[in-house]
């Protein structure tokens, strides 16, 4: 693997892993061919080292065509920089379109102005997002910024838009690394129907596929089960809520990372 410049997200992603990206990448064995079956913000995928064949999947097609536009098209997709100012204005104006009216590039940059705007970055029924002492999540120079940084992160990557177990198989081979970031068990928000038996395929799916994969899931009975015949180890992720200084506390949360290998 080849080194490159640790980024960060440019989205707001539920479930997103940028706290436990060190922690999962030092966990990674060698490997020619890294696949990502759920990259959502991509946390892991651009805090690790360069992978010889990289590919990124997710099944939101929105998501999906942003980073389809950054990598092909970032001159275009910077001009809509235009205008991109964090105001409730345009946060409902950007909701009241219909998407399949738009270009591609201007689809993107919708749902990225959507996703900067809205709280916690939730894409499902987005609430408009605001602090009393955080700075706004969105302006036209960090758009451009990000827009910039991505695009050289995605050259030569593979960019695919399949049903997850689709995209194991397709790159599949001795040399795969796969890192799956499913939904968590029994947690709503993520705009997407992922049941028990979803799990249970990704299960049989480690126990016979050709390459390495790392799942992350929530730290739950069921999972454990579904899981059980896998190496299954614990990590601990702190959070904080609320304000520190103005009477927040940190609170724990355990993860279940779960190999083949």
């Amino acid at each position: 693997m080849k080194g490159n410049k640790q980024l960060k997200p440019i989205l707001r992603w539920m479930g997103g892993k940028s706290k436990l990206a060190t922690e999962i990448i030092e966990k990674f064995p060698k490997h020619t061919c890294y696949v990502e079956p759920f990259c959502g913000g991509a946390a892991v995928f651009l805090k690790k080292p360069r992978s010889k064949a990289e590919v990124i999947n997710d099944f939101n097609g929105d998501l999906i065509n942003l980073y389809r536009c950054i990598q092909v098209h970032p001159d275009e997709l910077s001009k809509q920089a235009i205008g991109m100012l964090h105001s409730r204005w345009l946060f409902d104006k950007l909701k009241s379109q219909n998407p399949g009216e738009l270009t591609d590039i201007q689809r993107a940059a919708r749902f990225y102005a959507i996703n900067r705007m809205a709280f916690g970055g939730r894409m499902t029924a987005p609430s408009f997002g605001y602090g009393r002492s955080t700075a706004p999540g969105l302006s036209a120079a960090r758009f451009k910024q990000d827009i910039e940084l991505l695009t050289a992160r995605l050259d030569k990557v593979y960019i695919e838009n399949l049903p997850w177990a689709d995209c194991i198989g397709r790159y599949d081979s001795a040399d795969t690394l796969a890192y799956c970031d499913p939904p968590y068990w029994q947690t709503a928000g993520y705009g997407m129907k992922f049941g028990i038996d979803e799990y249970v395929q990704m299960a049989q799916l480690a126990k016979s596929m050709k390459g390495k994969i790392i799942i992350s899931v929530n730290n739950h009975e069921k999972m454990q089960q579904v899981f059980d015949g896998l190496n299954i180890e614990m990590l601990t992720i702190k959070y904080s809520c609320g304000n520190i200084g103005k009477g927040g506390v940190r609170k724990e949360s355990e993860e279940l990372l779960i190999k083949n290998f």
